[in-house]
């Protein structure tokens, strides 16, 4: 049984917790999405978007054509939470130039094999 000043700070950090999410949602535009904390693996200290609690939609322009680009708050659960990409990445390519970076990286990746395994057979 709790008692009532537990009662009390329980109320008082919910309230603040609400507070600071409403704050969060004032700062964001376009579609919200809650964090899941527990899934976003251990780590002492959580960027911004995951101590507010909610993934918001982010524009960026793209670092190779500089076309203007969102990702999503969908897309952004997704890296964090499923893929458990690095926390403090964040979109920095359009899907064209990305496309491109994988292959252009494949075909490095490639041709250092082709030269390794020349290089072994001498």
């Amino acid at each position: 049984m709790k008692s009532n000043r537990q009662k009390r700070l329980e109320i008082k950090s919910k309230r603040v917790e609400k507070a600071y999410l409403e704050s969060c949602k004032e700062s964001t535009t376009g579609k919200l999405i809650r964090v899941g904390t527990s899934l976003l693996g251990p780590t002492g200290t959580f960027p911004e978007f995951a101590s507010c609690g909610i993934y918001s939609d982010y524009k960026f322009s793209c670092k190779d054509c500089g076309v203007s680009e969102i990702w999503t708050a969908s897309q952004q659960k997704w890296w964090y939470e499923v893929a458990n990409g690095n926390l403090y990445t964040r979109a920095a390519r359009c899907n064209s130039c990305r496309k491109k970076h994988k292959l252009h990286a494949e075909e490095s990746r490639q041709r250092q094999l082709v030269i390794d395994s020349a290089s072994l057979k001498t």
